[in-house]
């Protein structure tokens, strides 16, 4: 028996089936893993989930698998570039259908040989905390109804939540948020919350004003930034304002004292506000490169900017619990960013997304059977070596 992953499809069917029979992929004594995305932006989406089905993959979510949820389900419009005609042309019971097993994937596969999620992991989490965030964020997806499937699981408004939590938040006060900012189609908005999208006075549908409620969403947020976005991460001090973050210390000492800051803002991510951590950096996706002196680097490179703290600002890193330093314990795959391919990973951090959908290859790669050794470079660095690939023959 053999492990095969392979990365990010995006409805790529014709590849996805070469790339099989060029591995001798057998269902009945292999076992497949996909690192998510397997729709979108390729004009087989369909195709691709019946073969991932068929072939019992193990898959784990993608932004773009998220974002297909979010079109079925009204919460987005239909762009061009999604090329999902052949989803949206269906019954809805049948998009549904395709919608529910989305839903229903893992954001992380923990086995004793690796990690799999798609986008990155959080260096600072232990394994169990790893395997609960995961399984949290899975249950919560799980419980949304459709229409809350719409508007909650867009990658944007992960992101405008945790703004809109921060601020409300800290002003101690019901949350509210201008709707006009959000990428819904205008009939949407009377459909899903029976109000005039050009009010700007409305609570929001995911804040409830109560700060033990927020903080679930909070919490949910911070996680699927980690599991389906995150590519870039930064530094931030804490009288900068960030996208955890929005408001600076100061200006939450205007609203709350210290005490209730730490205590309800309820963060995964951020123990202490007061205190230098590591932000979302969502505007830099194409390069791979650590800027030193605005402290944003790759999330892979954690270990390169701990290292140049420790020795250049040690008062960011000294007794700071939002900077302590774990790492893993066997190797990460993920997909979501081309850029893993391309450049030279740390050893044990396994990109494999080749930009099949952008007209350059899918790539198959040899799962480790066996737990490996963290500090043998030379079987970390063979694992990160694909054994197959197929190139996109129609862009």
């Amino acid at each position: 028996m053999s492990k095969y992953l392979i990365g990010d499809i995006h409805g790529c069917a014709n590849e996805f089936e070469r790339l099989l029979s060029a591995i001798d992929f057998n269902p009945s004594k292999d076992e497949l893993y996909l690192a998510g995305d397997l729709v979108c932006r390729g004009n087989a989406s369909v195709r691709v989930i019946d073969l991932a089905i068929k072939h019992q993959a193990q898959v784990v979510l993608g932004n773009n698998d998220l974002r297909l949820i979010c079109l079925i389900h009204g919460g987005l419009p239909v762009l061009e570039r999604d090329q999902v005609a052949d989803v949206m042309s269906l019954d809805p019971r049948k998009q549904r259908y395709y919608a529910d097993y989305l839903v229903s994937l893992p954001l992380v596969i923990a086995e004793d040989e690796f990690y799999l999620t798609h986008a990155s992991l959080e260096p600072h989490w232990s394994h169990e905390q790893i395997v609960t965030y995961a399984k949290q964020s899975q249950e919560f997806i799980a419980s949304l109804s459709h229409k809350q499937r719409g508007y909650l699981l867009g990658f944007k408004y992960f992101h405008h939540m945790l703004q809109d939590l921060s601020l409300a938040q800290l002003e101690r006060r019901a949350p509210q948020v201008d709707f006009t900012r959000m990428p819904l189609v205008p009939s949407t908005y009377a459909s899903l919350y029976g109000v005039n999208p050009q009010d700007k006075q409305l609570t929001t549908p995911w804040l409830t004003g109560s700060w033990e409620t927020d903080a679930e969403f909070r919490q949910f947020a911070e996680m699927m930034m980690v599991f389906t976005v995150a590519r870039y991460k930064q530094i931030r001090l804490p009288q900068q304002a960030g996208i955890l973050y929005p408001h600076t210390s100061h200006q939450a000492a205007q609203f709350a004292d210290l005490q209730n800051v730490q205590a309800n803002l309820g963060s995964v991510l951020v123990r202490d506000p007061l205190q230098p951590y590591a932000d979302f950096n969502l505007e830099i996706r194409n390069t791979s490169v650590i800027d030193y002196q605005q402290f944003t680097y790759p999330w892979f490179a954690f270990k390169q900017m701990h290292a140049y703290l420790s020795q250049h600002h040690t008062e960011f890193i000294s007794h700071n619990p939002n900077l302590t330093l774990t790492g893993f314990d066997r190797p990460v795959y993920f997909g979501h960013w081309h850029i893993g391919t391309c450049v030279s990973l740390p050893a044990g951090i396994i990109g494999t997304d080749s930009s099949c959908v952008e007209g350059g290859y899918l790539s198959a790669y040899a799962l480790p059977e066996s737990k490996v050794d963290m500090q043998d470079t030379n079987t970390l660095l063979s694992l990160a070596q694909p054994i197959a690939k197929v190139k996109r023959l129609v862009v």
